[in-house]
């Protein structure tokens, strides 16, 4: 695939690379089912009021990060909505040609159309078929698509004629326990200790003077869902106090938890990213967004999300994603085009790192499909207008993080559903993080991140830039869900409870803003200016995220007090950090012409 120029629009004009035919699949073999001709949903992307280029990008965000003017949800989505002369023309032929519109959304630009697999073919000149990549089930189409010439003008990108699974970021359970026994703090399982987010924030020294309250934090969940009723419970046990307001908003699907009992990770994943969020930020809304487990329905629900000005989220919590190479560029477009909406809105999007090393594995793939995978991140963490979160290990003492390491773990667990030991592809589970092979960074992006011991950054997008504890071998995060109680952990764990932390630090600011930027902005003020000791961030400075056995060796390896692409600048010391951002602006004033003038050694080297 050519390297992706994140800002690029495509012209509906023209097909649209949006198939299956350029992705790197090695075994991809296409599969007659019954299903073949079952109702299909697609969405139909209108063009916006304004231009591509008139929503701010990277250069924007980071030329001056703190002082960057956010605009209003309620202001912007009026802005870059639809015309709805254009959606109404839309829907009208569309239905003339045998559709359903399930829904549509000026402020999100989207039309859903329902139709049977043979008329989507037929309207879009193309063969979506079922396809088989290993043990995932893709639906797609081999060749582009065409918009047909009535609509042309009006419909942007076709969204969801190919589909394909998401990975989720948690890690493999520790065990369970029946949820009649009590808990103790930590709750003891298999010999693993399991916490709340509310005891890692207080490892973490979030600021305690703030809750989140004023704050609205999404969950993305595709697939699965939760109780209430043991929501409810998990607080009161664990004496979580407000009791958090969670709201389910429906984007194609609804909160659907499996039976008690049953073997149903995806509720798992659901109850993680909520309780660790809500107990870190307990007075903040959690609005939970349910759609389809595809990167068509992760697309949907953040861009719900973005738009959502009823609950109008200023933190989304993304634990979910896939390689890069997976995802078509009319899709990557899509997905960076609302994240580019979102910073521009004040909102700090964080995506997580990934569970399998610098290669990104997948439970099934074999020791071949590893070699030729190599070194992969996973968007849509590697965008650069979201928040990376990666994984750490923590040792625990006395209730403080006594040694904090990159996340590299030996890894077999009990499987709480079939009572067996089940082993890790390549024995180990380990943070995500290198570089991307589809994002360029800005220069403005370049002259803050650049400011290290090794100056030789790749001109690509690295991640993580941020950490925190995700090994649940050692001290995992405690979980009701399905009438059991789980010690697990991931990034997905990691990202809910930055969420929380970013929750926190804007009701203590009475601000929002797009977080990364400004990390990378303290960061080199304390690399030029020594005397400014950023405290903020705990650097990571032991372990790595290299994938190994006897044929494979790849990764990377923390650096001593410094960025790297398995720990980022490091894990959360909430309180300084709050406290930094504070005393950013007074920083900026004393070592602004310094700045400037090392940007200008910079540009003219």
């Amino acid at each position: 695939m050519d390297k992706l120029d994140h800002n690029e629009q495509p012209n509906s004009n023209h097909h649209l690379l949006d198939s299956l035919t350029h992705l790197n699949f090695r075994g991809l073999t296409s599969k007659k089912e019954s299903t073949d001709d079952l109702p299909m949903q697609v969405s139909l992307v209108i063009h916006s009021k304004c231009k591509d280029e008139d929503i701010p990008d990277e250069t924007d965000f980071y030329t001056d990060p703190f002082n960057y003017k956010h605009g209003k949800r309620e202001h912007l989505n009026k802005q870059y909505q639809s015309d709805q002369a254009a959606v109404d023309k839309v829907i009208k032929y569309v239905q003339s040609k045998g559709f359903s519109v399930i829904e549509s959304s000026p402020e999100e630009q989207l039309i859903v159309i329902e139709g049977k697999r043979s008329l989507m073919n037929k309207f879009f000149k193309v063969e979506v078929q079922h396809f088989h990549f290993g043990s995932q089930k893709i639906t797609g189409h081999q060749g582009n698509y065409s918009i047909p010439s009535a609509i042309n003008n009006e419909v942007r990108s076709v969204i969801g004629l190919s589909k394909m699974p998401i990975t989720r970021n948690t890690a493999a359970n520790s065990g369970s326990s029946g949820a009649d026994q009590s808990v103790p703090k930590p709750t003891v399982i298999n010999g693993i200790n399991g916490y709340t987010g509310a005891d890692f924030a207080k490892f973490y020294n979030f600021p305690t003077e703030y809750n989140g309250a004023g704050e609205c934090i999404g969950i993305i969940a595709l697939g699965g869902g939760y109780r209430k009723d043991e929501m409810t419970q998990y607080f009161k046990d664990n004496n979580i106090s407000p009791m958090p307001e969670i709201i389910d908003v429906e984007v194609g699907a609804k909160n659907s938890p499996g039976e008690q009992g049953g073997e149903d990770f995806l509720d798992v994943e659901v109850c993680l990213d909520i309780q660790v969020a809500a107990a870190a930020a307990p007075g903040a809304k959690i609005a939970v967004y349910f759609a389809e487990p595809t990167d068509y329905g992760l697309l949907r629900a953040i861009i719900r999300s973005v738009h959502d000005g009823k609950n109008k989220p200023s933190v989304v919590s993304v634990s979910l994603g896939n390689y890069e190479s997976h995802y078509s560029q009319n899709m990557l477009i899509e997905y960076n085009r609302a994240f580019r909406c979102a910073a521009h809105y004040g909102m700090t999007i964080l995506c997580s790192a990934g569970n399998f090393g610098a290669t990104n594995y997948n439970m099934n793939s074999t020791l071949k499909e590893l070699s030729q995978l190599g070194l992969n991140v996973q968007y849509p963490a590697s965008s650069p207008y979201v928040l990376c979160v990666g994984g750490t290990s923590v040792t625990i003492d006395s209730g403080k993080i006594t040694k904090e390491k990159i996340w590299n773990s030996p890894y077999e667990f009990d499987n709480p559903y079939t009572n067996e030991i089940e082993k890790i592809p390549f024995g180990t589970m380990s943070t995500g993080g290198g570089f991307s092979t589809l994002f360029k960074i800005s220069q403005q992006m370049m002259k803050l991140i650049r400011e290290s011991n090794d100056s030789l950054w790749p001109e690509y997008r690295g991640i993580p830039d941020v950490s925190a504890n995700a090994d649940p071998s050692q001290n995992g995060y405690l979980v009701y869900c399905d009438g059991a109680k789980f010690i697990t952990g991931g990034t997905s764990a990691a990202t809910p409870l930055w969420a929380a932390l970013t929750a926190r630090i804007f009701q203590a600011l009475e601000r929002r803003f797009f977080m990364t930027p400004i990390l990378y902005l303290l960061r080199k003020i304390s690399i030029n200016h020594p005397e400014f000791q950023f405290k903020g961030l705990n650097p990571i400075s032991e372990g790595d995220n290299i994938v190994s056995n006897e044929m494979v060796l790849m990764g990377y390896r923390a650096k001593q007090n410094d960025w790297s692409p398995c720990g980022g600048l490091g894990s959360p010391n909430g309180s300084e950090l709050l406290d930094e951002l504070r005393k950013l602006p007074d920083l900026i004033a004393n070592f602004g012409q310094k700045l400037k003038a090392a940007e200008t050694e910079d540009d003219a080297d």
